[in-house]
């Protein structure tokens, strides 16, 4: 008997273009990760749209990647309202 996975639901902000950036310049995710002082996770579910950018990527980032911000990200991933610490700790995550 075969066990079925429950269908992912898709990302809400969409592969962002920063994974092209960080491959582009031949990034992991877990080098920048460690080179920006951010869990994995964090910049992982940020690449792939999961969740927005927060305050300290949208800062490090560019200056890491000597990329504008535009560029890295969507414009909707950007308008998002970052969400702190705080906020993500209270939600569980």
């Amino acid at each position: 008997m075969s066990r079925t996975q429950a269908p992912r639901r898709p990302n809400k902000y969409g592969v962002q273009p920063l994974r092209k950036e960080l491959a582009r310049q031949r990034w992991t995710v877990a080098a920048a990760a460690r080179q920006l002082g951010v869990e994995y996770p964090q910049l992982y579910n940020t690449v792939i749209g999961r969740i927005t950018p927060t305050i300290h990527l949208r800062n490090a980032l560019p200056t890491l990647l000597d990329v504008p911000l535009e560029k890295l990200f969507t414009v909707e991933a950007l308008k998002a309202r970052p969400r702190t610490q705080r906020a993500r700790r209270k939600a569980g995550e």
